[in-house]
């Protein structure tokens, strides 16, 4: 998805800044992450008071109490009954990627410190590359803060 991600990217900081085949691996995917971050920091613009900004990170720390917000944020049913039969679920126990793999908070934590150890390098060249591209172009800038 990398060559359309780079070509949406560059339609948002209206020029074309880079070209894919002079990126390493951790760019490439930096320059992925920034695509959909600026994405939605522009649409977090455009809707403003309307979204609700969901963490991860804290809906796998705190699944009734993120998911009853969003559910609430949407006008929804958000009784305690309804939130705890949907979060006991199939679909709220699995990786959405690998159905068959169980997934919580620790797996999370455990798959991305591996990455971490295994791929520092790259990662530190994407963080760069985000660097500078942030400090060049308002857009990521802005999906920085987001």
């Amino acid at each position: 998805m990398a060559p359309s991600r780079l070509a949406r990217l560059h339609r948002r900081i209206g020029r074309e800044a880079w070209q894919l085949a002079s990126l390493s691996e951790g760019e490439t995917l930096a320059l992925s992450w920034a695509c959909e971050m600026t994405a939605l920091a522009q649409a977090s613009g455009a809707a403003s008071g309307r979204i609700l900004e969901v963490d991860f990170d804290q809906f796998l720390a705190s699944p009734t109490k993120v998911f009853t917000a969003a559910l609430e944020h949407f006008g929804l049913d958000a009784s305690s009954d309804t939130v705890a039969r949907i979060l006991a679920g199939p679909d709220m126990q699995r990786y959405s990627k690998a159905p068959e793999h169980a997934y919580d908070a620790q797996l999370r934590s455990d798959v991305l410190n591996h990455a971490r150890a295994l791929h520092k390098a790259e990662i530190g060249r994407g963080l760069a590359w985000l660097d500078r591209a942030a400090a060049q172009f308002d857009a990521l800038r802005d999906a920085l803060r987001v």
